[in-house]
C-alpha cells in the first residue's frame, strides 16, 4: 500500500550545524514517500523570544509570518543541535515561542553534531521545551560525518542509527498526521 508523502522539516540553527543538517536531509529524502524541507533557523531571523508578544494590532513580524507556513506542513521535525550544548540554542528557542501552533501532535528527533555525548540536562531541557508545545520528542542521536573532519570519532554505527531514528520519525509523523486527519 503506497502512504501519502509525510514532510519533514530539518532545522538548523548555527552555521556549524549545516553540514549535518544537509546528511540528514539526503538520509531521509531516500526514504520512501517522504518530502523533506531543510531550514536554516538562523537565516529565518525571527526576533527574539522574549519579544514574542504580538503588537496591540495583533500583526505578526515578518520573519516569523514567512517561517509559519513552512513549519505548518511538517509533519515532523529534525533538530540538528551542537554536541556541546548548555541551553536551547537560541533560534530554536525563538522558533518555538513564536511558531507555537506549528509543533502541536508532531514529532521531532533531535540530533547533535558532535562525537561527543551533549550534556543530559540540556537535553532535557529541549525535550521539556518541546513538550510544552505538544511536541513528541521520539529520539536523539549524535552524528559525526567523516567530511566534517572526525573521522576518528565517528560514531561506528551512526548510518544505521540514524536510519533508525529517521525510520522512527517518519512513522510517527504519518501516525500524527492519521490521527489528525480523522479529527
Amino acid at each position: 500500500m503506497a502512504h501519502q508523502a509525510v514532510r519533514i522539516s530539518v532545522l538548523t540553527s548555527v552555521p556549524a550545524e549545516l553540514p549535518v543538517g544537509n546528511w540528514l536531509a539526503r538520509r531521509a529524502g531516500l526514504l520512501d514517500a517522504v518530502d523533506v524541507d531543510f531550514i536554516d533557523l538562523e537565516t529565518a531571523r525571527l526576533p527574539d523570544h522574549r519579544a514574542a508578544i504580538l503588537p496591540d494590532e495583533g500583526a505578526q513580524p515578518s520573519a516569523v509570518h514567512d517561517l509559519v507556513p513552512w513549519l505548518l506542513d511538517a509533519d515532523g521535525f529534525i533538530v540538528v543541535l551542537l554536541g556541546r550544548l548548555e541551553g536551547i540554542p537560541s533560534p530554536v528557542r525563538n522558533a518555538l515561542e513564536w511558531c507555537t501552533t506549528a509543533w502541536a501532535g508532531k514529532p521531532v528527533a533531535l540530533v547533535t553534531n558532535s562525537h561527543a555525548h551533549p550534556d543530559p540536562q540540556a537535553l532535557r531541557h529541549i525535550r521539556a521545551a518541546f513538550g510544552r508545545q505538544q511536541a513528541m520528542v521520539t529520539g536523539t542521536t549524535g552524528v559525526c560525518p567523516d567530511r566534517l573532519g572526525c573521522s576518528t570519532h565517528c560514531h561506528p554505527d551512526q548510518a544505521n542509527t540514524t536510519d533508525r531514528l529517521l525510520a522512527a520519525l517518519v512513522a510517527a509523523a504519518r501516525h500524527a498526521r492519521i490521527s489528525h486527519d480523522n479529527l
